[in-house]
């Protein structure tokens, strides 16, 4: 204390009492001072030094006549203070490590567990309240049960017991069992014995070891069935094991290979220096390329092999070799039968007379055949390994570049129509891309085969042109036999209004029928004229039915998203299908229009519930002329299916409704994409 500071020792030993105990202090004193009790208190002191060191302070009250004393010590309990913060530090690291174990920690008293940390709960599947306080034999395994309760009754009985062991323990769930490996010592817990230990989970190990096992002996069943030679030998090169195609290739018995076998006297012996020269290679560890060998059978036949080798190793030690031997002689075959194919595939490539060519992915010419080379006017050295855009100006070039990266991209062949600037003339050309695939299934390169369509396109012009021609006469004539027909019913009806005798009526009613069947035929001349006139395209069914599907009665369409390859007149033949439901169904009050893919086909059903189609007339409702309308309309009909080859049949139930088949051939349909734009509905060219 510091005894400079003239004034009472109880105030100067208050003064110098820590800061943070001083409110502390003062309460014990006078709480003591109050009760006329004993005194006890704990804190820290500043000495005039400045070093801060822990006191105790205790007293007990006497009295001196009618004044109560206080009387005792004040002792410097500092290294104390010290020694228990140091164990409760201890005793804290000890608990991290306990409780973040990642080993199951336990104690056992009275063969019950009254600690365990998390990791034990986790493996077990019981909470930390459920596990402490339950039977150390709940947890394990029965077939292990009373293995684990002898052991633990014999070492807390003071008996010498292995200290590690390993058994079963039992999942909360009654069924899953962990292989543990257990140590365990003795302890004192709560000042009385218990056991203390460690569970470490050996599932993992046991499975190893089980699929160890099972996979030996899975991959000694599959060298047996292999069909190329498995086999193993020592560092003597003598044979210790040999697949069953070993000795079925090699002609071997059971004896032979009891009796021995050396691995030399199945090569040849010009190439055993070769094969030894190989072994110490390694087994020496060096690189080396496995050559191809010629095996000898026990006949004395001969055949050629690879042979792919490898050490058995136990631990660093060499003890031998295992490999596979490979009999090449049906790869050599093949090798030559495909160059013997390449030849004759190249032999008619040079023969043809269309343009073949390979072009890669670099946009380089990999190959062109002689036609082509004479074609283009060019020597193969010209053409070979060079640009393919620089054999022709744009906009052809460009467009050949997109044609190519399509199929590049897309793996689909295409098929495209175009003129082609060759030195001094253009050339029409009908031109098929190819992907080339190799192994790995990428198209490293396209082929090309352009055929010259030039006089079939000269000729498709001179016979539009005609076509053209004809229509136009057609049309003329239409006009004036239908204005002559005019004329005609026109005297009809005068010469009918002089009111003729019945004969003369008769005759006149039959004339006007005439001209009847005239103005019909000339009509279907003129719808009969534009079948075909236009290319086929792609046509979206829903939309087809949706601008021609009749009014007041009940239509039902379940063909959303599908497209027809078909004329540009098939609009028409739903229409006229619909019409002819309505004009002689009778009693129609419902439609329906149906898709179902059926194979590589597409059926299109079309069902009204009117009176249906007689047996005998399903056939003849697609002749000219049948009918009793104009007898065109399904005779239009399936000549305008026929054109994209799309069939239909009539097959409803007659007194049940019509029902037509209307059957879609692979290739005539797709499910609805939006094409890229600017690209050609029929054949996605730009």
């Amino acid at each position: 204390v510091d005894t400079s500071i003239h004034e009472d020792f109880f105030d100067r030993f208050t003064r110098q009492v820590h800061p943070d105990d001083q409110a502390a202090f003062m309460e014990s004193v006078l709480d003591a001072v109050a009760r006329a009790a004993g005194w006890q208190f704990e804190g820290r002191f500043i000495r005039a030094d400045g070093r801060t060191i822990w006191f105790q302070g205790l007293s007990s009250p006497t009295r001196h006549g009618s004044e109560l004393v206080f009387s005792g010590v004040i002792l410097d309990i500092s290294e104390r203070k010290a020694a228990e913060m140091a164990l409760k530090e201890e005793g804290e690291k000890y608990r991290a490590l306990v409780e973040h174990s990642q080993d199951p920690v336990f104690i056992v008293q009275d063969e019950k567990l009254v600690f365990a940390n998390q990791a034990l709960s986790l493996m077990s599947g019981y909470t930390e309240e459920e596990i402490t306080g339950r039977p150390i034999a709940e947890l394990v395994a029965p077939e292990d049960r009373n293995e684990v309760i002898m052991r633990n009754r014999e070492r807390m009985g003071g008996d010498a017991v292995t200290e590690s062991y390993e058994f079963s323990v039992l999942h909360a769930d009654k069924k899953t069992r962990i292989r543990v490996r257990m140590k365990v010592g003795l302890a004192t817990y709560q000042g009385r014995p218990a056991a203390i230990g460690t569970f470490h989970d050996v599932t993992c190990e046991y499975q190893r070891a089980e699929t160890l096992k099972k996979s030996e002996q899975k991959y000694r069943k599959l060298a047996e069935l292999l069909p190329q030679i498995v086999f193993e030998m020592d560092e003597n090169l003598k044979i210790t094991y040999a697949n069953h195609h070993a000795f079925s290739v090699l002609g071997l018995t059971q004896q032979d290979f009891e009796t021995g076998i050396h691995a030399l006297d199945y090569v040849i012996p010009s190439q055993h220096p070769l094969v030894m020269e190989n072994v110490q290679k390694l087994l020496n560890g060096e690189p080396y390329e496995s050559p191809e060998y010629t095996a000898i059978r026990k006949d004395g036949s001969t055949f050629p092999v690879l042979i792919y080798t490898a050490p058995i190793l136990q631990g660093e030690e060499l003890t031998g070799l295992w490999g596979i031997l490979i009999d090449i002689s049906p790869w050599k075959a093949a090798i030559s039968a495909r160059r013997e194919s390449d030849e004759r595939y190249q032999s008619l490539a040079e023969a043809a007379q269309d343009l073949i060519y390979i072009i890669d992915r670099n946009d380089t010419v990999v190959y062109v055949n002689s036609y082509g080379l004479k074609m283009l006017g060019k020597t193969p050295a010209e053409v070979i390994g060079r640009p393919r855009k620089i054999l022709f100006c744009d906009p052809a070039a460009s467009r050949q570049y997109q044609n190519l990266q399509r199929v590049f991209t897309t793996g689909i062949p295409l098929r495209v129509e175009s003129t082609v600037p060759f030195p001094g003339y253009d050339i029409w050309q009908d031109t098929h891309l190819v992907p080339l695939r190799d192994t790995e299934g990428t198209i490293p390169a396209v082929l090309g085969i352009s055929r010259d369509i030039t006089r079939l396109k000269q000729t498709e012009t001179a016979l539009r042109r005609s076509n053209e021609k004809l229509s136009l006469l057609s049309s003329i004539t239409r006009h004036d036999v239908a204005n002559q027909l005019t004329i005609l019913n026109g005297y009809i009806q005068l010469a009918l209004m002089k009111e003729p005798d019945d004969a003369i009526r008769d005759f006149l009613q039959k004339i006007a029928n005439a001209c009847d069947t005239i103005q019909r035929q000339i009509e279907f001349t003129r719808a009969y004229q534009d079948l075909g006139k236009q290319s086929p395209g792609w046509f979206p069914l829903d939309t087809l039915i949706d601008k021609v599907k009749p009014s007041g009665v009940t239509f039902t369409s379940l063909c959303s998203g599908w497209e027809l390859f078909a004329d540009p007149m098939i609009e028409k033949v739903f229409f006229n299908l619909f019409d002819n439901a309505l004009r002689h169904g009778e009693h129609v009050t419902s439609m329906i229009v149906r898709c179902e893919p059926a194979g590589n086909e597409l059926v299109i059903f079309i069902e009204d519930d009117g009176i249906g189609i007689p047996l005998d007339e399903k056939q003849k409702i697609f002749t000219k002329g049948f009918g009793k309308n104009t007898g065109y309309g399904l005779f239009l009909v399936r000549e305008i299916l026929g054109i994209t080859n799309i069939a239909i049949h009539e097959i409803g139930k007659h007194g049940s409704g019509a029902r037509f088949e209307i059957t879609v051939p692979r290739g005539g349909f797709r499910k609805a994409e939006p094409a890229p734009c600017g690209d050609d509905p029929l054949t996605g060219t730009g």
